[in-house]
């Protein structure tokens, strides 16, 4: 019953950790109707921050912002956006699939034309494997009044793996699907690449 609870609890929390990173992300900038492109940032442009057991590089000019136990990199224009949530998960009560589970649950209640994406079910990050999902969805993005289609990419962690100090570590990097494929190759594989655990 006690595990129940705690795996509730646990799932809430995550999932109010990325209904605050989708509601919070700028995606686009406030104005105008016409889709930027990102321009690509060479991995030697990272600038490393130190976070709560982990850290990561982003690129140099991107915004750093952070709320309770999440730190959210957005670019220059509010296109691309990266999130790192951590929250305690003693002996890893929680799995990580249940946690991309549930972001990918929360992403389709704010969007439209939830479309999942074909991803494999982990990816490497620092050493671990990590779940993985990805969806679409057409969002409109804040101070706009035409939707843009979205494309988001969820992983999750449990590090390390079933100890009384277990943290999930969930990473959520989201961005236009017309430029998804530039970002991913410019600014999200090198911040996975950098990303530590301390």
């Amino acid at each position: 019953m006690l595990q129940r609870i705690l795996r509730w609890f646990f799932s809430v929390s995550c999932l109010l950790l990325l209904a605050g990173l989708v509601t919070a992300c700028d995606l686009f900038g406030g104005s105008g109707s016409a889709t930027p492109t990102p321009t690509a940032a060479p991995a030697t442009s990272l600038t490393s921050y130190s976070g709560d057991g982990f850290t990561i590089g982003y690129p140099v000019g991107w915004k750093v912002s952070k709320n309770q136990s999440t730190v959210t990199f957005t670019d220059p224009q509010g296109i691309a956006s990266m999130s790192v949530s951590t929250v305690n998960n003693v002996d890893g009560a929680l799995p990580s699939s249940s946690v991309v589970q549930g972001g990918m649950l929360l992403f389709k209640s704010r969007v439209k034309n939830y479309q999942t994406v074909d991803v494999a079910a982990t990816t490497q990050v620092a050493g671990d494997s990590w779940s993985q999902g990805a969806a679409t969805g057409d969002l409109v993005p804040p101070g706009q009044s035409a939707s843009v289609n979205v494309k988001a990419i969820v992983i999750a962690d449990n590090h390390p793996a079933h100890t009384t100090s277990t943290k999930a570590y969930t990473l959520v990097y989201l961005t236009g699907s017309q430029v998804f494929d530039l970002a991913n190759q410019g600014f999200f594989q090198p911040m996975l690449q950098s990303f530590k655990f301390a």
